[in-house]
């Protein structure tokens, strides 16, 4: 279906107006493609759809700078998630990487809201009886700490569920990877069990912070 713009002399007929106003209300395209191609000067505001995935994808709003995305003042849900079922240790009494555990990758929009989530099951390992835990959640892209760091204390052979939520309005637009870093009491192990629960991280976006940039 071609994009037509009305000129004056242009006549009107019921073929010509299903497809190019009926159609043109949320324009459908089988590609982002030829929706670039159809479409060469987008206004801000126009609305569009791709056929081959309208159930996940639904209608997309053109914003600025060539970015069609779902329509701004709505929430944009799961941005980006990971999860994890295999256990895994660490020993560290700095804040450390743990091997294979959950990170979520993405490229944010700016002025938006996310949300970060993460969620795991943890115990310690080894006496005292108590041993302090800390975990915090940092994004690669800016070296941020963007949710802790957050103190647990677990009892020996104590399973808890640890889980923790963060909110912020976005002002940065590289692509970056939050991930988790664990540390622990001298001479102690912290076990990041996921055989029976898994460990959980999820990116949502919440909705705008601000005006489109």
């Amino acid at each position: 279906m071609p994009y037509t713009t009305v000129t004056s002399g242009d006549y009107i007929t019921s073929a010509w107006a299903n497809a190019n106003v009926r159609d043109q209300v949320v324009t459908p395209f089988s590609t982002s493609g030829n929706r670039t191609t159809a479409i060469t000067s987008p206004v801000a505001g126009m609305l569009s759809t791709l056929t081959t995935n309208t159930s996940t994808e639904g209608v997309y709003e053109y914003l600025s700078s060539n970015q069609w995305r779902a329509p701004w003042n709505l929430p944009w849900g799961v941005i980006a998630l990971d999860t994890m079922t295999t256990n895994q240790s660490t020993t560290s009494t700095s804040f450390a990487d743990v091997t294979g555990f959950v990170t979520a990758s993405f490229t944010p929009v700016a002025r938006r809201y996310y949300r970060i989530s993460v969620s795991f099951l943890a115990f310690a390992l080894a006496n005292p009886a108590i041993s302090v835990n800390e975990f915090q959640v940092v994004s690669t892209a800016s070296s941020a700490v963007v949710l802790g760091p957050i103190s647990q204390q677990l009892a020996t052979t104590d399973y808890q569920t640890v889980s923790a939520v963060s909110y912020y309005a976005n002002t940065a637009t590289a692509a970056t990877t939050y991930k988790v870093q664990f540390h622990t009491s001298a001479s102690q192990t912290m076990a990041i069990a996921g055989a029976t629960q898994a460990a959980v991280l999820i990116v949502e976006d919440m909705g705008p912070s601000g005006a489109p940039s």
